[in-house]
């Protein structure tokens, strides 16, 4: 039987960065929900006889919402480029050009195995997770040694 080795833990502020980034991705998806249903209301246009009758309708409730999403949207936006400063900085410590690639493609740019593996041409997949928990054993290291 082949031993595996054990599974390196990803430190919790690259497992942070890829949350935030996710949180990102669905109050984007929240706020395109919002913006849609708020792009069928049409300019108010002053040039033409109104309209009598109709149902009247009242968006400010949908407005307000839209808001809060976006102040929601900025908070994690700027929770985001903290963590991802800081992280960017160790990551660029790395001494090995192929760790530094690994971590920056699945931490920093949030991309999937396969598109990593897509820009790792010439590794195959078990070469790149074991580049991946290579980089992780010395991105543990860096952050042990700090002070």
């Amino acid at each position: 039987m082949i031993a595996r080795k054990e599974r390196t833990a990803v430190p919790e502020e690259l497992a942070r960065l890829r949350q935030i980034a996710g949180e990102l991705k669905r109050i984007e998806y929240q706020l395109a929900q919002i913006e849609s249903s708020l792009g069928i209301l049409g300019a108010v246009r002053y040039d033409k006889e109104p309209i009598m009758g109709g149902i009247k309708q009242d968006h400010s409730d949908t407005v307000a919402k839209l808001l809060d999403i976006r102040a929601e949207y900025e908070r994690k936006w700027d929770e985001l480029l903290g963590v991802r400063d800081e992280v960017i900085t160790k990551i660029e410590s790395l001494p090995k050009q192929a760790h530094r690639s690994i971590l920056s493609s699945r931490y920093i740019y949030n991309l999937s195995w396969r598109e990593i593996l897509s820009n790792h041409v010439k590794y195959s997949w078990g070469h790149v997770k074991r580049l991946h928990r290579e980089a992780l054993e010395e991105y543990c290291k860096l952050t042990k040694d700090e002070p």
